[in-house]
């Protein structure tokens, strides 16, 4: 709930240990994780601190918060695949598309940037453009996927691992706020009515 509280009460102390959290965990590029990365710090981590950021205005917490997306999806995002987790020493991935770590994810970054819009001037421009680039390159690939009735499965991509209506409902939500912010084109938002 940090990115909810950061968005309502942004001096509440609770705020001030994710600040310190973050702070302390963070590497010198600004990744932040404990002992492996997930598509979950997208959402869970990246999000709030980028809200708070911007409720702070805080380009330091920005430049953070923009980290973790960046990292992340340099580890776990391919033309192909989305690992929901990779371990610290880049040896194993797991969870190849995973409809919830796709959620995780997708969320994550759309939200994060979105939040991150009053510092664009202020973060690494290469680094947003690859995140957005590869951000569609991913919708682009799941609406390809979907069933038939427009349904996402618990692991995308197959359908024998049967549909996932949180996935579902995670990936739309996902597109749409994309829709909305101009990253994708408009028809997308019919392209996701479930038949």
């Amino acid at each position: 709930p940090m990115a909810a509280l950061a968005q309502w009460q942004p001096n509440h102390p609770a705020l001030d240990l994710l600040i310190s959290y973050a702070q302390r965990k963070a590497l010198p590029n600004g990744l932040i994780h404990d002992g492996a990365l997930t598509t979950e710090g997208c959402y869970t981590l990246a999000y709030p601190l980028a809200v708070l950021a911007r409720q702070r205005n805080d380009v330091s917490l920005a430049r953070i918060a923009l980290a973790q997306l960046q990292y992340r999806q340099e580890a776990l995002v391919t033309s192909d695949i989305i690992y929901q987790r990779q371990n610290a020493d880049g040896t194993v991935k797991e969870y190849p598309n995973w409809g919830r770590g796709v959620v995780w994810y997708l969320l994550g970054t759309i939200r994060t940037l979105k939040a991150l819009g009053p510092f664009i001037n202020q973060l690494d421009t290469n680094v947003v453009n690859e995140l957005k680039a590869r951000f569609n390159q991913t919708t682009k690939r799941l609406l390809a996927v979907r069933s038939a009735q427009g349904y996402w499965h618990a692991f995308v991509g197959e359908p024998e691992t049967g549909i996932d209506t949180s996935a579902t409902a995670g990936i739309a939500a996902a597109l749409a706020l994309a829709t909305r912010a101009g990253w994708l084109p408009s028809e997308t938002l019919n392209r996701l009515a479930i038949t």
